[in-house]
């Protein structure tokens, strides 16, 4: 008899302990839930892809204000490629194009005076060419969070910078960037610099592109292995700012993205 009571116990209690361990694992999956529902809504991955994707309203607003904000081309069967021309007029420096205010883009984007924002626009390699002396330059490529990068093949062009009558004497130079993402580019000019000479290096990675020129904001692009005349100025490092960084609710996203066949790093913070 005694051992019927036993197990009978021996039961009561294990029904016991599932119940709770049951009670236990609902509340630990609400919780979890919850966090999971509350940590989902991003207002910046809820936007960037709405900047990036639609071209906007007009489609071909870039010469034109814009009543729905997009940055995306008119016409593309590519993802995250963006229109030149669009792009540039958030950067204040570039002085040819009317700048987008902060108020004139939350305007825009549907967001309140309390809702503040940076964009920042970076080439997927960040070129540095210092000077050595005559015709020579050391070329470093980091990528976007300073690291070097090495096997880079750098192609440095010094061209007159009307890109003028063929008649007029073109110079190149190429290398691979070392462990420490530098090599030296040497044009072999005798006579250095020419007068109205531009420096052009394009960095190319498997496919990845990205361009710098000195001086900056050149209507110039490397094309078919030449300088050739581009419609936009070259788009360097854009950082976009609507307000000084207050509170504690901040919103990250970023994107990688094309533009004028170069690739950019696109990053979106919001915070209120």
């Amino acid at each position: 008899m005694n051992a019927i009571y036993e197990y009978i116990l021996a039961g009561l209690m294990m029904f016991i302990m599932l119940a709770l361990m049951h009670t236990y694992m609902q509340n630990l999956i609400y919780d979890a839930t919850a966090s999971i529902t509350q940590g989902d809504y991003n207002l910046a991955e809820s936007l960037i892809d709405l900047i990036l994707l639609s071209p906007g309203d007009p489609p071909n607003w870039g010469i034109i204000d814009p009543e729905i904000f997009g940055l995306a081309t008119q016409e593309t069967t590519e993802a995250y490629a963006l229109d030149p021309l669009k792009v540039i007029r958030l950067d204040e420096n570039c002085t040819e194009y009317q700048y987008i205010t902060p108020g004139e883009l939350r305007s825009l984007l549907g967001l309140t005076g309390d809702v503040n924002l940076v964009i920042r626009i970076t080439p997927m390699f960040i070129v540095d060419a210092q000077p050595l002396g005559g015709a020579k330059y050391r070329v470093t490529i980091t990528n976007h969070r300073g690291r070097p990068v090495p096997n880079v093949n750098i192609t440095g062009f010094y061209v007159p910078e009307s890109l003028g009558s063929s008649d007029e004497e073109r110079f190149q130079a190429e290398n691979i960037t070392g462990f420490d993402g530098s090599c030296i580019l040497d044009f072999s000019v005798d006579s250095w610099p020419l007068s109205n000479y531009v420096l052009v290096i394009q960095a190319d990675l498997l496919g990845v592109k990205t361009m710098w020129t000195d001086p900056p904001y050149l209507r110039v692009r490397v094309e078919g292995g030449e300088v050739v005349q581009s419609e936009v100025p070259l788009i360097n490092t854009i950082n976009y700012t609507s307000g000084s960084f207050y509170g504690l609710n901040t919103d990250y996203a970023s994107r990688y993205v094309k533009i004028d066949g170069f690739t950019y790093y696109f990053e979106l913070e919001i915070w209120r």
